[in-house]
């Protein structure tokens, strides 16, 4: 009897392997093509790019852009492409801003595009809206946009006003009974050749 249903069993049990096979050969399929349809957060990139200016770290560069990157700093009028153009601008930064603190508040994703809102402080020497300065204290917001492909910045914008980061001397009110007047003073100390003129009160007695 048993010899007899042998015959009938085996296509039975072979089909049963055979289907189970394709489902599981189908959820693994579906499994890899779902995590090829779910983007990589580009946040990450961003936040290592902004904690290797605070860090000096000119060899995370080289991991974090792309070869063809592009950093544009609208403010400043520059436009460098590829690590090494890039390089050289963080580097010229850090000679005129050596302790710069580079924070990001708000960041916003929308697939490969990353948007940040963010503060910068730092100590100044050098050429400024207001004219030559020496250890400044300035401090500013701004905005960025960042475009992120296979893990690396492709293109990274800065959007700010570099006026607000250095804002004139807010003037002095007279004492009661006392009268002003413009008069030239010397506002933060000028690098050497450098003749730093700025507007102050004085005042002038009743």
């Amino acid at each position: 009897m048993t010899d007899q249903k042998k015959p009938i069993l085996e296509p039975k049990t072979r089909l049963i392997q055979a289907t189970a096979t394709c489902v599981c050969l189908l959820a693994l399929a579906c499994s890899w093509q779902a995590k090829a349809q779910t983007p990589r957060s580009g946040r990450p990139v961003l936040e290592a790019y902004v904690s290797a200016w605070n860090r000096h770290d000119f060899a995370a560069f080289d991991k974090l852009l792309a070869a063809d990157a592009i950093h544009e700093d609208i403010a400043q009028g520059f436009r460098g492409q590829g690590p090494a153009q890039i390089k050289d601008f963080m580097r010229a930064e850090i000679e005129g801003e050596p302790d710069l603190s580079w924070h990001l508040t708000t960041v916003v994703e929308a697939g490969p595009v990353v948007a940040a809102e963010w503060t910068w402080t730092g100590t100044f020497t050098g050429d400024s809206p207001i004219g030559p300065v020496v250890r400044k204290r300035i401090s500013g917001r701004g905005a960025s946009i960042a475009v992120i492909e296979n893990g690396r910045i492709k293109r990274f914008t800065d959007y700010y006003d570099m006026a607000s980061f250095f804002p004139k001397n807010p003037a002095r009110s007279p004492a009661p009974g006392q009268q002003t007047t413009q008069s030239e003073d010397v506002g933060d100390a000028p690098s050497p050749g450098c003749a730093l003129r700025a507007s102050a009160l004085v005042l002038l007695p009743a």
